[in-house]
């Protein structure tokens, strides 16, 4: 069965090992890799056996896009799509639809855009108070999220919907908090942590783990969410994911 895995940490916590040891673990298998991070080439440097993995660098939304497409045009059934670090994609396409509409960079336009509230009063016409661009979802009535949600789409739910080979992403944890959806509420609740990012993310893969570094020279997971007779793990060790996952997979 096709995977779509999630894992969802602070740094240092293993969530690029993890896919690392994916590669090592399943040798005939091409890995594509979209770092964000500029850390893929480091980090393989410490496991010089693993020849099997094609990196991607992605900046900008454009890298993003054509990351996309030349990996779905190459993967096939049993191949792993890596994405490292997911929540940077809902970063990268709202940088680039300001710098699309708007001709300059986003942290540039937020502050224009602070200094008319600022100018303004911080109210309306009527005195009634505005809410401030930083309150909520950013942008909030400034930019077309339609148009935003649009282009994230395209990227990720070909990787996640489309493509044959299995998924692998990494994210950053954000708190839960009461402005959550009910569904993200009471699957991520009880942890106190969802996936960063663009707020689909938080259900579109059929694994979720939340790796931690609580202790040093100690890493653990948790099962969030898998899918049904996979056993669950409430901060379990963690000592090499592709062997102890695959376990409880049924990886051959």
């Amino acid at each position: 069965m096709r995977e779509r895995i999630l894992t969802i940490g602070g740094a240092g916590s293993g969530k690029s090992t993890a896919w690392i040891r994916l590669a090592q673990r399943f040798k005939d298998s091409t890995f594509y890799v979209i770092d964000t991070q500029l850390s893929a080439e480091r980090s393989l440097e410490e496991y010089p056996s693993v020849n099997n993995v094609e990196v991607y660098t992605a900046i900008d939304w454009s890298d993003y896009r054509d990351a996309q497409r030349k990996i779905e045009a190459k993967c096939k059934e049993g191949d792993w799509v890596v994405v490292d670090m997911v929540d940077m994609a809902w970063s990268a396409v709202q940088r680039g639809f300001v710098s699309e509409i708007f001709g300059q960079d986003m942290g540039d336009y937020y502050m224009e855009a602070r200094k008319v509230l600022r100018a303004k009063g911080d109210v309306d016409k009527k005195g009634k108070q505005i809410k401030s661009i930083f309150d909520g979802e950013t942008l909030r009535g400034w930019v077309d999220w339609v148009v935003i949600n649009k282009q994230y789409e395209d990227f990720v739910f070909s990787l996640v919907y489309r493509i044959p080979a299995n998924l692998y992403m990494t994210a950053m944890a954000n708190p839960v908090s009461e402005d959550d959806e009910r569904e993200v509420r009471e699957l991520y609740g009880p942890y106190g942590l969802k996936p960063a990012g663009q707020k689909a993310l938080a259900h579109q893969p059929d694994t979720v783990l939340l790796l931690a570094h609580p202790e040093r020279d100690r890493w653990t997971y948790t099962t969030i969410k898998d899918r049904g007779g996979r056993k669950y793990h409430e901060r379990a060790p963690l000592m090499n994911f592709a062997l102890q996952y695959g376990v409880i997979a049924g990886w051959k």
